[in-house]
């Protein structure tokens, strides 16, 4: 199983393309249209071999980065992998990830997500595909975790013009803490399918 102990890395400026991550959604404000997704993967000295950037398109954004490591595979070398997105990833996408790890399962995995992909819609099949997806994640050791209001301090210190936005902050809080309440809930639930029809309630 790989070991999730690994606390993620902060981003930095060369890191990734912030727009996409901090006009991600608070409330009355601009909701992202693709999944974005940063993958860095460092090795056993901490030093990063590949830092990456991937948009959705005709192949999801969490399954183009697990493509490239499978097709540059760091042999021997990979030991942490970390992925930033806007969105948490889909059933397929998890999959993917879970496919990887079972080849891989010394690699430490984190993920960390500004919402929960597709959690809430009314098509019940696709919210349940995605929160178990999200379930075979933590059962194969990943860390999952919403953006927490350190994040994205960390991101608004990087874009200072739109850190200018003083509630901004507390906005983006509320929205985390309660991407973090439904992750917990999610992946705790005996019912999933009853806790997924209450989330599409509120």
């Amino acid at each position: 199983m790989a070991n999730s102990a690994i606390t993620p890395h902060s981003p930095t400026p060369e890191d990734f393309d912030l727009t996409a991550v901090l006009k991600s959604g608070v409330p009355g404000g601009f909701w992202p249209s693709e999944v974005v997704v940063l993958a860095v993967a460092r090795g056993r000295d901490g030093k990063i071999l590949s830092r990456k950037v991937y948009r959705s398109g005709s192949t999801h954004a969490f399954k183009q980065s697990i493509v490239e490591l499978e097709e540059h595979p760091f042999t021997g070398f990979l030991h942490d992998l970390q992925l930033l997105s806007n969105f948490s990833p889909c059933g397929e996408c998890s999959e993917k990830i879970c496919g990887w790890l079972a080849q891989n399962d010394s690699v430490s995995v984190s993920i960390r997500f500004a919402h929960l992909h597709n959690i809430h819609v009314r098509v019940q099949k696709v919210a349940e595909d995605n929160a178990i997806g999200m379930r075979k994640l933590v059962e194969k050791g990943v860390q999952l975790k919403a953006l927490s209001d350190y994040d994205w301090l960390q991101l608004l210190m990087i874009d200072r013009g739109f850190a200018a936005k003083d509630d901004w902050i507390a906005k983006r809080k509320q929205v985390d803490e309660k991407n973090q309440k439904d992750l917990e809930e999610i992946l705790q639930s005996t019912s999933l399918g009853e806790t997924l029809k209450k989330m599409r309630l509120y």
